[in-house]
């Protein structure tokens, strides 16, 4: 009898841990080797274990939520709307998209709420973009989180329309003293009060190479980036979304009420309807702001104000930079004709890069030698004709900068020849005439 009692209790754990060990698509939850994120039972898992929130996971192909309709936030969802304050378990692992997208995301009526109810200390989403969300909330709501709270998103987008009672961002509804790095959001933010283009409250949080182009609807204390700005820094962003409303007091093109904080290298292009008490970037600005003139927009702007065009942003002819979502880098060999000169950017040689890269090819100066650039070789030169232009890297690819020589007599390597008076680069009876004239009218005492 004790015998078959033991042989059931290890068939039992036999089959518990089993049956753990196929949780999700595959996976440990741990950094080595994260939980799979293959299909919507696996997204459903994820959100229905509280216990995993702590955990890392990897999305390993695209998730259409279209067939489910959630009343809060699938992951981290406030469990109580009887006070202010997050009332749940908080998301405090990691979140890797790999560079798919979760899409159809319908949230009905919750505060905290978007994929992400609420990320807390340490944790990371990154290289997710959620497609088509349709959110609708009280406090807090967000297209891809509703609070990060010292947490890190990274890489990131979100499309599709959010709405909430007040702190409605298009991607992120609070951002208290959280990191938000190389994110965009696009579609349509609507709201009471706080309501902003990415995101709708920033906390002494960091904003870094983002963008918005929302439209965006308040009641009031609304901005195209930003809607309240309570601290912390906001660097190379820029929005291009219209902000308007029943009264916009509060509010501005790209960061509304208050500003405590620091803005760098940014920009707005944004339309400011209602009851707009300001025109500017910032509303009752109390911080620093330095801008970029968007009425000059070209690469070489945003090359000399410090965006990264090799890695990190592209921008094609009569469009504003765009960022490049997370993908498999390809390899790009760039050379020189001749193969001496050194003057290009990125630099002569191997590099690994992302969908868009900006090259430049510069003058070389080298004494005695001076070349100028004439063309680009290769496929996907966006203008061969141009020393600065963009290429798009769809597949590995080698490219040459081809240059001339463009020495010449009088230039910083070869001044004209002494007594060269009329500067043709000959020394000729014209230019001793020239002294002779020189030495005749000259009145000075050298002269004598």
């Amino acid at each position: 009898m004790n015998k078959l009692l033991a042989t059931a209790f290890v068939l039992v754990i036999s089959i518990t841990a089993f049956t753990r060990a196929a949780t999700y698509g595959g996976g440990s939850g741990t950094n080595e080797d994260p939980y799979q994120i293959g299909s919507v039972d696996d997204f459903m898992e994820l959100s229905a274990t509280p216990d995993d929130w702590d955990k890392h996971f990897i999305l390993m192909t695209d998730i259409d939520l279209a067939s489910q309709t959630f009343r809060w936030a699938p992951i981290a969802p406030d469990t109580s709307s009887s006070t202010e304050w997050f009332q749940g378990t908080q998301f405090i692992g990691v979140f890797d998209g790999n560079g798919h997208t979760i899409s159809n995301l319908t949230i009905t009526n919750s505060s905290y709420a978007g994929l992400f109810g609420f990320v807390g200390s340490g944790g990371q989403i990154l290289n997710l973009g959620v497609e088509n969300v349709k959110i609708g909330g009280g406090r807090y709501v967000g297209g891809l989180a509703g609070y990060n709270y010292y947490g890190t998103i990274t890489d990131c987008y979100a499309t599709g329309s959010v709405g909430g009672g007040e702190a409605a961002g298009g991607l992120v509804g609070g951002n208290n003293c959280g990191t938000v790095t190389g994110c965009h959001a696009t579609g349509s933010v609507s709201g009471g009060y706080g309501i902003g283009g990415l995101v709708a409250v920033n906390t002494d949080g960091m904003i870094n190479i983002c963008y918005a182009t929302n439209m965006v609807y308040a009641s009031g204390w609304a901005g195209g980036l930003v809607g309240r700005y309570l601290g912390g820094t906001v660097t190379n962003c820029y929005a291009t979304g219209s902000v308007d409303g029943e009264s916009l007091y509060g509010s501005d093109r790209l960061v509304g009420r208050d500003g405590f904080g620091k803005i760098t290298n940014c920009y707005t292009t944004s339309s400011l309807g209602g009851e707009s008490l300001a025109g500017g970037l910032m509303w009752n600005n109390l911080g620093t702001i330095t801008s970029i003139d968007f009425e000059t927009m070209t690469l070489s702007t945003f090359i000399d104000a410090g965006w990264d065009f090799v890695n990190v942003w592209y921008m094609m002819p009569g469009n504003y930079p765009q960022l490049n979502f997370p993908s498999e880098p390809s390899t790009l060999v760039i050379k020189t004709n001749p193969s001496f000169i050194t003057s290009t950017s990125p630099t002569v040689g191997q590099h690994k890069v992302y969908q868009y890269v900006a090259v430049n090819a510069k003058e070389y100066i080298q004494c005695p030698d001076v070349y100028t650039f004439d063309h680009w070789e290769g496929e996907g030169i966006l203008d061969p004709n141009s020393p600065l232009t963009t290429v798009t890297m769809d597949q590995n690819k080698t490219i040459t900068a081809v240059f001339v020589d463009a020495r010449k007599c009088g230039d910083e390597c070869h001044p004209y020849p002494p007594m060269d008076f009329n500067q043709n680069c000959l020394v000729e009876l014209a230019d001793f005439a020239m002294f002779a004239v020189h030495w005749m009218e000259c009145t000075a005492p050298e002269c004598d």
